[in-house]
């Protein structure tokens, strides 16, 4: 992984750049992907190209997930306390067993049958490149969250 260069970024920037870039697949599959509102405000410092990279393949699992749900829907929202900054990705399709969930960000461990286990790996590395971690919660066919934590650095200029 290429060192990370930091800069404040608007959460809301990486969650429309997201969308964007994923729009004719979620409009071919008429999947409703919403950003809460209350994240427009919300600021983070890090590698954006490199945030977006988990944002990405949270997506693309997603994706993989909602392929035989009902009103499929993704959500992305962010939230900020004085020391961290936590942003929220999730899906209600067919989710992670409660067995698994401890193993997903293990190298080349996959719950897909064409996975590389690669990915969410990937992602613990590069939360970690920035101070922070990621997490999951998943019930199976309701909802399955993925969490980025942060440190909150927009009122302080370390890292």
């Amino acid at each position: 992984l290429p060192a990370p260069n930091f800069e404040l970024i608007s959460v809301n920037e990486i969650f429309s750049d997201i969308l964007n870039l994923n729009k004719s697949e979620l409009d071919k599959r008429k999947i409703n992907a919403e950003i809460r509102s209350d994240s427009q405000h919300i600021n983070v410092k890090c590698d954006k190209k490199l945030i977006e990279q988990i944002i990405i393949n949270l997506f693309s699992n997603s994706l993989h997930a909602l392929r035989k749900t009902i009103n499929p829907t993704i959500h992305m929202f962010a939230e900020a306390t004085d020391k961290r900054i936590f942003i929220h990705f999730s899906d209600n399709g067919s989710g992670i067993e409660k067995a698994k969930t401890d193993r997903i960000f293990i190298p080349f461990y996959t719950t897909k049958q064409r996975g590389s286990g690669i990915g969410l790996s990937l992602s613990k590395n590069i939360m970690q490149m920035h101070q922070g971690t990621i997490s999951v919660t998943s019930e199976p066919d309701i909802e399955t969250r993925f969490t980025l934590n942060f440190p909150n650095h927009a009122f302080k200029d370390s890292l």
